[in-house]
Formats: structure tokens, C-alpha cells, sequence
């Protein structure tokens, strides 16, 4: 397992047990032949992984680094994936944890509660949900099958917001506090790369991957205009 053994694991579970894993860091992030497995703490590194690595760096132009920016690609072949992955959004310290959550297509979220309080989940977005109101260590879980962006809300405790974001691709990252991210295990091609923030417009632009190279990037991203 190498490096892998100082994994600290967070958020994300996997049913592939029966697979040998290759870890690797995706920022906070980490994947498993493509597939979201766990979160990581900063500064883990993982072992070898078959296919390309995109790394890479986010900024905001004239304000520095931006954490919890999500970078994906698009067109990529079908997911090594089996069905059944999981995801955990928590409601800890009066927040949701992590406040952006990034998953693929067919991914179900645990929604959980740590806080001594009762709280409630709902979103507006898409085709609109309600979980209810429930209290410390119950969990309620919805699968997400529509590509988008689900803001998480609290009825009972407005200023606590948190973004769901369903991709089309499991090849994502979600940048760490000082801006990096990495996607590793890309198989050869030519993809699209994009981006989401809140608030902020958009990147795109192709990726062309050859084999196992180390491809970096920076990506520089601007306001949206009102």
C-alpha cells in the first residue's frame, strides 16, 4: 500500500474491496482507477497509477488561489466504476462538511448529523428535494442521477449552504486550500477539461493526454459578471 497506509480517511467508501488499489492525492481528493474513494489530509502522496496525471494549479485573477473549486473532464471513456458508490455530506460545527461536494453520475450521498442540534436538508435546484428534519446520528441518503448543481440548505439554520456537484465523468478534483489539484489514472485521449466555482465564470479548454505522462496546467478563473 506504500504511502497509502497514512491516508486519512474522511468522507467517501467504495464497494471495491476485491481490487488491488492505487492511491493518489487529488488535492483534498482521493481516486481509485478513476472512482472517488476518500478524502484526503493535505500533503499525502500516493504510489503508481496506470494512465496519465493532470496537475495542476487554480487561481483567481488578481486575488490568488481558490480552494473548493471543482476541475473535471469531460468525454472520457465509461467509468471503471461498479454501481453502488458512496458519498458523505455531513452537518458538523454548524456547517455542511465539505462545503462543495463533488460526485459522479449515479453516486449516493449519506446526509449526516454530528451536531448536538437537529437540522434539515433541502435543495431548491434541479428537480428539488426535501430529507426533513432529523437529529444527531441519523442518517438519511438520496441517490443522484441528474447532472448539476444542488445547493444544500438548512431550514432551520439558514447561513448553512453547501453545493452538491453531479459530473458526467469520475476524472475530477477539488482544489485544496492553496489551489492545486490532481487527476491521475486518465486514460490516453483527448478530453475537455472544466471548471465550476460559485461565482465564478467557467473554464474550458481541451486536454490531450499521451499514455502515463505528468501533464501540469494553470487555470486562471474570473468573476461572474452581474
Amino acid at each position: 500500500m506504500g504511502d497509502a497506509r497514512r491516508v486519512r480517511w474522511l468522507a467517501f467508501r467504495t464497494p471495491e474491496a476485491t481490487r488491488r488499489p492505487s492511491y493518489s492525492t487529488l488535492g483534498a481528493l482521493l481516486v481509485w482507477g478513476g472512482c472517488l474513494v476518500a478524502a484526503l489530509s493535505a500533503g499525502s502522496h500516493g504510489g503508481a497509477q496506470a494512465g496519465g496525471t493532470l496537475d495542476g494549479d487554480l487561481r483567481v485573477r488578481a486575488h490568488g488561489r481558490l480552494e473548493h473549486a471543482v476541475v473535471y473532464l469531460e468525454s472520457v471513456p465509461p467509468s471503471p466504476c461498479r454501481p453502488g458508490q458512496t458519498a458523505v455530506l455531513d452537518q458538523r460545527g454548524m456547517k455542511f462538511v465539505p462545503p462543495v461536494l463533488a460526485i459522479a453520475r449515479g453516486t449516493t450521498v449519506s446526509f449526516t448529523n454530528h451536531d448536538i442540534v437537529s437540522h434539515n436538508v433541502f435543495s431548491p435546484d434541479g428537480e428539488g428535494y426535501e430529507l426533513g428534519t432529523w437529529t444527531r446520528g441519523t442518517v438519511k441518503h438520496r441517490r443522484f442521477t441528474r447532472l448539476g448543481v444542488y445547493r444544500q440548505l438548512c431550514r432551520l439554520h439558514p447561513e448553512m449552504t453547501a453545493d452538491i456537484v453531479v459530473l458526467p465523468s469520475p476524472y475530477f478534483a477539488v482544489t485544496g486550500p492553496d489551489g492545486h489539484f490532481q487527476i491521475l489514472g486518465v486514460p490516453a485521449g483527448t478530453y475537455r477539461l472544466e471548471t465550476w466555482a460559485r461565482g465564478y465564470a467557467p473554464v474550458r479548454r481541451p486536454i490531450h493526454m499521451a499514455g502515463a505522462q505528468v501533464q501540469h496546467i494553470a487555470l486562471t478563473l474570473d468573476r461572474e459578471r452581474r
